[in-house]
């Protein structure tokens, strides 16, 4: 019981981090600035699997 309540936490953190990342890089005009973005959000260490 308290393995599926860790794993559901850590799974609700996942989700929640890839929303805020997609809300980061839909505000990018251009191709360009959305590497740049990517860059940015993984060199601060939010996500680390891209």
């Amino acid at each position: 019981m308290f393995a599926y309540l860790i794993e559901t936490i850590g799974n609700w953190f996942d989700r929640n981090e890839q929303r805020e990342l997609d809300r980061y890089l839909e505000g990018s005009t251009d191709l360009g600035e959305v590497e740049r973005r990517m860059r940015h959000y993984d060199a601060r260490g939010f996500a680390s699997n891209l």
